[in-house]
């Protein structure tokens, strides 16, 4: 019998699928916010103003740390002069990914340089977003 790994059991739990499912799209929408700003060479504290909050809120909103509901994000949306249109996609079919652990914090000849390291099969279109899971 073949023992299993952490991340096998993970993989295999629907929790977290789901929860993972949540975070995606949490880390989706705050970054699209922050590249509008950047598009608009606003800052967090200009979007604050526009929108009578204080920097704080609009801060835990972009770092994921504060729930946004469809109000907020519409409202976010609306005061950068955007719409929001939700788009939803199948579930693609599980795979099994090869995961290549790297150690960054010394040299040794397993390290491998950042051009060797790709993305994760399964995973399409991150236009400029870092995937969580490499191999």
């Amino acid at each position: 019998m073949v023992k299993k790994s952490l991340y096998d059991k993970y993989v295999e739990d629907p929790e977290f699928e789901r929860l993972m499912v949540q975070e995606d799209l949490i880390m989706d929408v705050s970054e699209d916010f922050c590249k509008l700003l950047k598009e608009k060479k606003m800052k967090r504290s200009d979007l604050a103003n526009v929108m009578g909050k204080t920097k704080g809120l609009i801060s835990q909103f972009l770092n994921g740390s504060r729930n946004m509901t469809l109000r907020s994000i519409a409202d976010i949306a609306y005061h950068l002069g955007y719409k929001v249109k939700i788009t939803f996609q199948a579930k693609k079919v599980k795979k099994r990914y090869n995961i290549i652990n790297v150690d960054w914090r010394h040299n040794s000849s397993k390290q491998l340089p950042m051009d060797k390291i790709h993305m994760a099969d399964g995973y399409v279109d991150f236009d400029d977003k870092i995937s969580r899971i490499a191999s």
